[in-house]
């Protein structure tokens, strides 16, 4: 009950509001879009300004006074914070924050009609896992006062989004209208009143924005480990097939010829001798090479490849085959690193 209470009233948060955090404190903020099929625009992540300065928002608490309540001599705050929250295995580790602001008139309809201008403010906190879990859902505060809670469909939401939507707080400050659409319970709000239907749709095309963003944000944060995860195997792979080639020729300062595999079979480089395969030959292409997953291994079979060429031609093994056994032998050694990558 002291739970839902310090969410319901206006009260200041536990560990200061979101707006008044530093741009620079999260992965990412996003300004969202009022348009149609828009994009949230991504902020500068070195800027020091605060959220709420940086987009000249005001919270509706400033503008209906200070609350001080008690409870059993336990004083209240709103029991929702922006850090220290659980971390997981995802790829992202700092939460995105997502603003946005808006005010709608509804010049096309008489205010008997339209209820009014509508005017609000929101964010949407994404974060690998929210706690506590009854806080995953949006929540509508109207003068900073709430009493339908977190909402964890946000507002039927329709999209297959499972996973993401238990990442997500959203709370929507709204300072002028969505009065007349509160049910007699003020515990719900009526869907069909044109102040719920846009704060609906506002909701849902926002949801649209932050998804798109946070899986482009996540996939790059993918590829670079990806990517660097590659360069330090394919360096260890390099390494070996170098000390090879040095201890049987006993020269430190030497390095073993190139190996190269190329569509058309001819030499690309300039840079010394070296052994040219042509990649049909060695390494044929599989009915899976356009997946992600085999598209990220080709390069390392490649690699593995080149370096035992390297170390049999430490040995002298490379050289005493003519180019066609060699690209025999080298196609079933191919053969052999795939099976074992499968």
């Amino acid at each position: 009950m002291v739970w839902q209470l310090s969410l319901a009233i206006p009260l200041p948060y536990v560990s200061g509001h979101l707006f008044d955090t530093s741009i620079s404190e999260w992965g990412a903020v996003y300004d969202l879009s009022n348009r149609p099929s828009g994009s949230a625009r991504g902020l500068p992540s070195k800027r020091t300004l605060t959220i709420r300065r940086e987009l000249k928002l005001s919270d509706p608490v400033d503008r209906v006074g200070t609350f001080h309540v008690y409870f059993d001599g336990l004083k209240l705050l709103r029991p929702i914070k922006f850090r220290g929250l659980p971390t997981t295995g995802h790829a992202l580790k700092k939460p995105l924050v997502f603003i946005g602001k808006c005010r709608e008139e509804f010049r096309n309809a008489p205010p008997e009609l339209s209820g009014g201008p509508l005017d609000f403010e929101a964010y949407l906190f994404w974060t690998p896992k929210v706690a506590p879990t009854e806080h995953q859902g949006s929540l509508i505060r109207i003068h900073g006062s709430s009493g339908t809670l977190f909402d964890p469909t946000f507002m039927r939401y329709q999209v297959s989004e499972q996973t993401r939507l238990r990442q997500i707080t959203c709370e929507i400050f709204v300072s002028e209208g969505l009065d007349s659409a509160l049910n007699i319970d003020r515990e719900s709000f009526n869907t069909a009143h044109p102040h719920s239907v846009y704060i609906t749709r506002w909701l849902h095309e926002a949801l649209r924005q932050l998804a798109t963003a946070q899986k482009k944000l996540a996939g790059e944060v993918r590829a670079e480990v990806r990517d660097e995860s590659q360069n330090l195997t394919t360096s260890r792979i390099r390494r070996v097939a170098r000390d090879a080639w040095r201890q049987e020729t006993g020269d430190p300062a030497s390095r073993p010829p190139a190996v190269e595999i190329s569509d058309t079979g001819l030499k690309t480089s300039s840079k010394g001798e070296a052994y040219v395969f042509a990649r049909s030959a060695i390494a044929p292409k599989r009915p899976d090479a356009g997946t992600t997953k085999a598209g990220t291994r080709a390069p390392i079979l490649e690699e593995k490849l080149k370096a035992i060429a390297q170390i049999l031609a430490s040995f002298g093994l490379l050289d005493s085959l003519p180019k066609r056994k060699q690209e025999k032998l080298l196609r079933a050694i191919y053969e052999v690193l795939e099976e074992g990558e499968e």
